[in-house]
């Protein structure tokens, strides 16, 4: 679908969605890629997401890298509406890009080997139900999994930035624990040997990762079939919390910690209002 025909509907759809409870909002039965692409169309989301590119590129402290192109750093100086203009044409190519096509490939795990690809489209592992497999990969994590992806191909943060630190500041990754029979789980998967603690501070790094947290936190936007910019509430928080895995069946570790460390609600929930998600 044309990415011009997915804005007239915006406002009605995101209308009749804030109307219903919030279980009735839960687990959106639609294309979450195209959800998405809906939701960034909106011109408030699209400008908020504009501001969260300035605000990234704006906050990095460039002194502490060994090498940055100068004209990059000098582009960046410039007055802030012509480096916001400058994003915007980036911003729309991209997500004309990103909405044309995703990569497809197929392995023993799907979606757990999905990834950003290279033709900026995102680039989706399609599970081949090879027998014993025990990931349930069904037609709704592959949905999940392509939104998120396609995500990453749209927003990409810096590690260092002011933006990003901002970010992780909602949330503690440190005090979380896998269980042995997850932790053998990734081991098979990853076809690793490495120890119950050497994984644990793998996915403890790879939680915090600025682009990782917000897909995440547009996951649960696609989780709660938000097409433009709807408020999101505590209410929304306490259920996605308690029955986004059980709904989703998404594979537990790579969405449960995300939950179970945010440490402050309200700034969450504000973000989750004021970011480009």
């Amino acid at each position: 679908m044309p990415l011009e025909n997915l804005q007239k509907n915006n406002a009605e759809n995101s209308q009749e969605q804030q109307e219903k409870s919030i279980e009735e909002q839960a687990n959106y039965e639609g294309n979450h890629s195209l959800l998405l692409f809906e939701r960034l169309q909106n011109p408030d989301v699209f400008n908020k997401l504009v501001n969260d590119i300035y605000e990234d590129r704006t906050s990095v402290d460039f002194s502490t890298y060994e090498y940055i192109d100068p004209e990059y750093v000098k582009s960046l100086e410039r007055d802030e509406y012509f480096v916001k203009q400058d994003i915007k044409i980036e911003l729309q190519k991209v997500l004309d890009t990103t909405s044309k096509s995703t990569e497809i490939g197929f392995s023993e795990y799907g979606y757990l080997k999905s990834k950003k690809g290279d033709n900026g489209t995102g680039y989706v592992e399609i599970c081949n139900n090879k027998s014993g497999n025990q990931f349930n990969e069904t037609t709704l994590s592959k949905n999940i999994t392509e939104a998120h992806e396609k995500g990453h191909t749209i927003r990409d943060y810096n590690m260092d930035s002011g933006f990003s630190q901002e970010l992780q500041s909602m949330f503690n990754f440190k005090n979380f624990s896998f269980s042995e029979e997850t932790i053998k789980d990734i081991r098979k998967i990853n076809n690793m040997e490495d120890s119950k603690e050497e994984i644990e501070s793998s996915y403890r790094e790879y939680l915090a990762f600025p682009w990782e947290i917000v897909e995440r936190m547009s996951q649960v936007k696609n989780y709660f079939g938000m097409s433009g910019n709807e408020k999101f509430t505590q209410e929304h928080l306490d259920y996605v919390r308690k029955n986004y895995v059980k709904d989703t069946g998404h594979y537990a570790p790579q969405i449960q910690p995300f939950f179970d460390s945010i440490i402050d609600d309200e700034k969450f929930i504000e973000k989750m209002n004021t970011l480009g998600i």
